[in-house]
């Protein structure tokens, strides 16, 4: 009987995550998680079944690049158009408040600068599958309330691209290259000017050869959807830009085409069995030898870091002009660390951007935010309570003081003693009257 330990290895990893994965969710946790706990199980931690290698980590990075073609198919510039001014100052200023904040505490923690930045981008995004999942759940993804986070949301994912750029210049062992503070701003001028130019037309029409290919059989739609998005790539990385915003920008242009959905139907399995490698080689990195040494700092760490998330999103929502019930809305909401944090600590290890102990507590605050994604579906949901509470008990002071000014008036200008001193009494009473009345109602809507 032939016996391939290979074939083996692969039908115990993809199990192994499977269960993994349905173990989460059925836990309310997203899969993603169940993901790398297969890979802390099966890697150097756990069993040891598995080790990372050249080969899992070409798969991983081209499945980050899938993953940047499809969220560029997915984006819709028709509703961020409405909101992408607003969304575009609120997340300038998260990123730049975030590598404030952890560039000062880098400074306190005796990192690299370098460090400081990279966990600034890390801190700087939320997570779109839990922020839409609590948008959905409330039936608000059409308010203006949704189309303003789901468009901080899309100004994020653009933020990524300029990120990933950047980061490949923070590598410690080389002279930090000038230049790429030009590309960087060239490469966001650029992406700024294609969502402007797509966002006014209906749909593009791609070059014959590209629509001759995805109206072909559905055999080969995945195959030249692949090939699309590793030209474009591969372009981007030969004029010196980051190979993940070639990727991006071919996503863009095929979700602006009609052959949109065809191309989202055939390259979503790849994309998926892609990143189930990557989160696989997240999770082999992860010490937990390491993880309970460090329990403590772990913690610490973690809370500063929501802490300070969630004030720096209220804070960037706030200056942007939207109202303080709204920005704390907003800012709890977006209050998670998200996935692409993972791929952007990730990016910054292999460039050496952060060392491996930093590399390790990036990804434990990471998943833990991500774990505690429906404590924040539930504080979200009980601070609209509280606001829709606080409307309600206003609109009954309200109408109560204006019953009571109007009865008032009513009784004065029917009393037959108007003008004596009997109606100033009475109408002191009555306005002190009031008075408790406002008091007694802003001690129970505190409560």
């Amino acid at each position: 009987m032939h016996f391939d330990p290979n074939l083996t290895a692969i039908a115990i990893v993809f199990s192994v995550a499977l269960l993994c994965g349905l173990l989460l969710m059925r836990f309310k946790q997203p899969a993603i998680i169940g993901y790398i706990v297969a890979g802390v199980i099966l890697g150097p931690s756990g069993f040891q079944i598995i080790e990372e290698t050249e080969a899992a980590k070409t798969l991983a990075e081209l499945g980050v690049l899938l993953l940047l073609f499809l969220i560029g198919m997915e984006l819709s510039l028709r509703a961020f158009k409405t909101v992408y001014k607003l969304a575009s100052v609120i997340v300038l200023v998260q990123v730049v408040f975030s590598i404030l904040v952890t560039s000062i505490i880098g400074i306190a923690m005796s990192w690299d600068w370098q460090q400081g930045i990279l966990l600034g981008f890390v801190l700087a995004v939320s997570s779109t599958a839990v922020t839409v999942k609590v948008l959905a759940d409330r039936g608000e993804l059409r308010t203006h309330f949704g189309r303003i986070t789901v468009g901080i949301l899309i100004a994020q994912d653009l933020a990524v691209v300029a990120m990933l750029l950047v980061i490949e210049a923070l590598n410690p062992n080389k002279q930090f290259d000038l230049w790429i503070i030009p590309k960087t701003i060239g490469a966001i001028i650029f992406v700024i000017t294609i969502v402007r130019f797509l966002s006014k037309r209906e749909r593009i029409r791609l070059p014959l050869a590209l629509r001759q290919a995805f109206g072909a059989d559905r055999e080969v739609v995945p195959i030249a959807a692949l090939a699309f998005c590793g030209v474009c790539a591969t372009t981007s990385g030969l004029i010196g830009l980051s190979t993940a915003f070639g990727s991006f920008l071919a996503g863009l242009i095929v979700g602006n085409s009609s052959e949109r959905q065809i191309v989202l139907r055939s390259t979503r399995p790849i994309q998926s069995v892609l990143l189930v490698v990557f989160f696989l080689s997240v999770g082999l990195l992860i010490d937990v030898g390491f993880f309970f040494e460090n329990l403590g700092t772990l913690i610490v760490v973690f809370i500063l870091a929501t802490i300070a998330k969630g004030l720096i999103n209220i804070i960037a929502v706030r200056i942007a002009g939207q109202p303080w019930e709204q920005s704390v809305l907003v800012g709890v909401t977006l209050g998670q660390i998200g996935e692409f944090a993972f791929v952007i600590a990730s990016v910054g290890f292999t460039v050496n951007a952060i060392d491996s102990e930093g590399y390790k507590i990036a990804v434990a605050v990471i998943a833990l935010s991500l774990m505690l994604g429906p404590a924040w579906v539930v504080l979200e949901r009980r601070l609209r309570a509280a606001e829709d509470l606080g409307i309600k008990l206003t609109a009954a002071e309200i109408k109560t003081r204006e019953n009571i000014r109007e009865k008032l008036a009513i009784f004065v200008s029917t009393s037959p003693i108007w003008g004596s001193q009997l109606k100033t009494k009475i109408i002191g009473t009555f306005v002190s009257f009031l008075m408790l009345m406002q008091k007694y109602l802003t001690h129970v809507r505190k409560k």
